[in-house]
């Protein structure tokens, strides 16, 4: 690790702007790689400083500081505008474009529905289709029953992490399957409800790793001064 120093925390630094840059695009996929690369950055200075303690300068310790701070600015929170764009998308493609909010599915919304399920056939539309469509709600009602979970979700997870509830999509979910004609009814809803309630926990590992990471790097910055740890 000796003269390492500088690319140590060039190589962080690095690590650290390509998790702020996956996490601007706005997509749940993108906003977890984006929480991999910063816990990944975290833990090894973590294991830099407990491993090789001394081995960077008072700068180099000052620059990691710096790196650690930047990340989101301190704003880690888990977003879903860009989840919420593509639900409304696949609504607009699966529902005819007759009427206003209340449309019903159309044939092109059955086959998506048929490709997303696993359930489509070769042989041609299921001869259930139209029973489908008479059972789903409507377009308005499914987009609101959507925002609803998502807006409960959105709410949770700006809570404390003692007061928060960790399983609100999980739960909404469940009280949909609790009947086959409201799950029939919600069925889109079942298949395009990405993985939240995770993915607000995966943020908050992200955003508790950093709290100790300053107080190793003040506490290394501290012992190259005066030679020792502070009591």
């Amino acid at each position: 690790m000796e003269g390492d120093g500088p690319r140590f925390v060039e190589d962080i630094a690095t690590v650290i702007r390509i998790a702020d840059h996956l996490h601007a695009s706005g997509f749940l996929i993108d906003q977890l790689s984006s929480y991999s690369n910063a816990l990944i950055a975290i833990e090894r200075v973590q294991e830099c400083l407990a491993e090789h303690p001394g081995s960077l300068a008072d700068g180099e310790l000052a620059s990691l500081d710096d790196a650690l701070r930047s990340y989101r600015h301190g704003d880690i929170r888990t977003t879903f505008n860009a989840e919420r764009r593509g639900f409304y998308d696949a609504i607009q493609r699966m529902y005819g474009k007759e009427g206003l909010g209340g449309a019903r599915l159309c044939n092109e919304g059955l086959d998506l529905l048929s490709e997303l399920s696993g359930t489509g056939s070769p042989a041609g539309p299921s001869p259930l289709g139209p029973i489908t469509a008479a059972f789903m709600a409507p377009r308005d009602a499914m987009i609101a029953r959507f925002d609803e979970i998502m807006d409960l979700v959105e709410a949770e997870g700006a809570k404390p992490l003692t007061e928060r509830r960790l399983d609100v999509a999980d739960g909404e979910l469940s009280r949909i399957a609790e009947s086959t004609l409201y799950a029939m009814r919600y069925l889109p809803i079942g298949l395009l409800l990405p993985v939240v309630d995770r993915s607000i926990y995966r943020a908050d590992q992200v955003s508790q790793e950093p709290d100790a990471s300053p107080v190793a790097i003040a506490r290394a910055r501290y012992r190259a001064r005066p030679g020792r740890h502070p009591d």
